[in-house]
């Protein structure tokens, strides 16, 4: 038996690298695009607060607070949620029994998930960085992972990006201590620093929503 904690921590789309690690590229087609498939079947919380097309921070915090009842439904435990951040980033713990319920454990935090991820998805869009903002983070998440060792100094967003999802595969995202890893830190700072840019097509996806 033994403590698991959680994390959803991706690199994110910047306006000056267009890479998401993990996801491949669904071309232009609106109808296609990860923006839109994120719109297509929302949950009775998303229709209502999407109706309008926009994300109040209350509205976040309310989503928050029920992502928040869902995961301790199933025996979660949730970090303290840092307002005006996307609700899947906040951390949670859970006791495993053994290796094989790490699965069934994982397949419950997506379906909490999937209850805000679309209003996670539109709060991120309206918090786009700008280009300035974009360039300094890459500048700075490329010399985090080369301090790592990863990448030379001087290497691409793209080739520290790539690194970056490489090395994350084979680790805990957290120390013994529930601490971030340095490597994790190192997505964690270019969050921070830029945000996370918007799903491809979501804006466009959202003009067409009809609640």
């Amino acid at each position: 038996m033994r403590w698991r904690r959680f994390l959803t921590l991706a690199i994110p789309v910047l306006p000056a690298a267009a890479i998401l690690v993990g996801c491949a590229s669904h071309g232009s087609v609106v109808d296609d695009s990860q923006g839109a498939r994120i719109l297509a079947s929302l949950s009775q919380l998303e229709q209502r607060t999407l109706e309008d097309k926009v994300v109040s921070a209350g509205e976040l915090d309310a989503a928050a607070s029920a992502y928040r009842d869902c995961v301790t439904s199933h025996g979660f435990v949730m970090d303290p949620y840092v307002p005006g951040t996307p609700v899947r980033d906040t951390p949670v713990s859970i006791v495993l029994v053994d290796d094989e319920d790490g699965p069934i454990r994982e397949a419950e935090l997506e379906a909490c998930r999937a209850q805000v991820d679309a209003i996670d998805s539109v709060w991120v869009l309206q918090q786009a960085p700008t280009a300035a903002q974009a360039k300094e983070a890459e500048r700075a998440f490329v010399a985090c992972v080369a301090g790592l060792g990863l990448v030379e100094d001087g290497a691409t967003f793209e080739d520290a990006a790539s690194a970056f999802s490489e090395a994350a595969q084979s680790e805990e995202p957290f120390d013994e201590a529930g601490n971030p890893t340095d490597l994790q830190q190192c997505a964690a700072d270019l969050t921070e620093r830029a945000g996370t840019t918007a799903l491809p097509g979501l804006a466009e996806a959202l003009a067409e929503l009809d609640t």
